[in-house]
């Protein structure tokens, strides 16, 4: 399916908390949708994930903070809540 890749060294962590960032990438792989470029703003955005990002971004699952996405931050159930 290509949901979740695991990450850089072929491991895959299970029982590690999920960052925001990732969270966005597997969602957007999962609703299978495509960014028009790969343009970001968000300054904190990596390489891995800048595409599923700029789709994320484009379809309005996420907006960032001022200052990027938190890419480091863990993500929670409140941060996935949609009003």
């Amino acid at each position: 399916m290509g949901i979740v890749a695991g990450f850089e060294d072929h491991t895959f962590r299970p029982n590690d908390l999920i960052t925001r960032e990732q969270m966005a990438v597997i969602v957007v792989r999962a609703l299978g949708l495509n960014a028009s470029s790969k343009s970001v703003s968000f300054s904190d955005s990596s390489a891995v994930s800048i595409e599923g990002i700029a789709a994320a971004a484009e379809n309005g699952l996420i907006n960032g903070y001022e200052d990027g996405i938190k890419k480091q931050y863990h993500s929670c159930r409140g941060c996935c809540g949609y009003s």
